[in-house]
């Protein structure tokens, strides 16, 4: 019995090749990168998800494995140099003055000083020592990504911390 079993193209139903298919790419995916890109990436993973009513850790996954901050990031190395007469010129640092500081949620100062002093920005940690569900720490965490107190989320690897102690 052993040696006869095979999978042969006749017993598949007609028309059925034996490639394995897989699932087509989700148009959403295309328009949240798209919505990433046009704001250059100031914009909340939470607002392109509720533009494209997905959820947020579906654009979270999306942005980590596409990559979306290279991209971008590509994309202005690229116009930089293409530039006639200039060499890399860098972008100046954003004028503190533009942008009020406002702190929405008033656990956002405690979790800043707490990923500082851990030298390690994760929401379990947040969870943990703040005693706060996920969401809420998850939503710290993304308002410390806006604001560059914390590098972007990068599947299994820590996030990089930009705040001192």
């Amino acid at each position: 019995m052993s040696g006869n079993f095979s999978l042969a193209s006749d017993t598949l139903p007609k028309g059925v090749n034996n490639k394995i298919i897989g699932r087509k790419r989700d148009p959403k995916r295309d328009e949240a990168f798209d919505l990433y890109k046009a704001s250059s990436g100031n914009i909340r993973l939470t607002d392109i998800a509720s533009q494209l009513s997905v959820s947020e850790g579906t654009v979270r996954g999306w942005k980590a494995k596409d990559k979306w901050e290279s991209l971008i990031a590509g994309e202005v190395k690229h116009t930089e140099h293409s530039d006639e007469g200039e060499t890399d010129q860098k972008k100046e640092p954003p004028n503190e003055d533009e942008e009020p500081i406002s702190y929405s949620d008033e656990l956002f100062l405690k979790a800043v000083q707490i990923v500082a002093e851990a030298k390690q920005a994760s929401v379990s940690l947040l969870q943990r020592r703040m005693r706060i569900g996920y969401t809420r720490a998850a939503r710290l965490i993304d308002e410390m990504e806006r604001r560059k107190f914390v590098g972007t989320y990068q599947g299994d690897k820590p996030r990089e911390v930009y705040v001192p102690c």
